[in-house]
């Protein structure tokens, strides 16, 4: 059954959880950023009013609500993963717990194949891509307890974000935020 995850996101009361595996999402929208992190290697500064997730992030944490990700990144890291890494920084800042899990260094994880949300452990929302990581949709699941599972592993294999970026000595990667690329833009989260 098809699920409308803006709804869901907006609706979810405790925990909201996402499981990312690809290493390049395609969103429109993001060109620019990409573009200026190819150039400069700058993050865009962004607002909850420039980009609305960062206040659906901040609205949650202080309703006490908790919204956690992993994303499952092979290495080398690509352009876009290097890129998104930066992004997530502007995210913790807002409240979103994100963490990083090593395909290399954790092998159970191979078996993490679709990205999903799973909304106060009882609903899961399975995200489908094309090959070029374009967004085509989302499923309910009938039976959140395989998601459960693999959030779990995924958040037992994985370290928090700023943990896995001073790993891999990442301030000489990235430059400071760039306000010329301000964008009202919410990405396919």
């Amino acid at each position: 059954m098809a699920a409308d995850l803006g709804e869901l996101l907006d609706s979810f009361q405790r925990s909201a959880f996402r499981l990312e595996v690809l290493d390049r999402y395609t969103v429109p929208g993001e060109e620019a950023w990409l573009e200026a992190f190819r150039r400069d290697g700058s993050i865009p500064d962004l607002t909850r009013e420039t980009y609305p997730w960062l206040g659906l992030v901040a609205d949650a944490a202080a309703a006490g609500r908790t919204i956690q990700r992993v994303h499952v990144i092979d290495q080398p890291l690509s352009e876009y993963l290097r890129w998104e890494l930066g992004m997530y920084r502007l995210l913790t800042a807002a409240g979103e717990d994100i963490r990083i899990a090593d395909r290399a260094r954790q092998p159970e994880l191979a078996g993490l194949g679709l990205d999903f949300w799973l909304f106060d452990d009882t609903t899961a929302a399975v995200m489908r891509h094309d090959p070029e990581g374009r967004y085509l949709g989302t499923e309910l699941a009938t039976d959140a307890a395989p998601y459960r599972a693999q959030r779990d592993l995924a958040v037992a294999c994985s370290v928090p974000l700023e943990e896995f970026m001073q790993a891999v000595k990442w301030e000489r990667a990235i430059r400071p935020p760039s306000r010329t690329l301000r964008q009202s833009r919410r990405r396919n989260v």
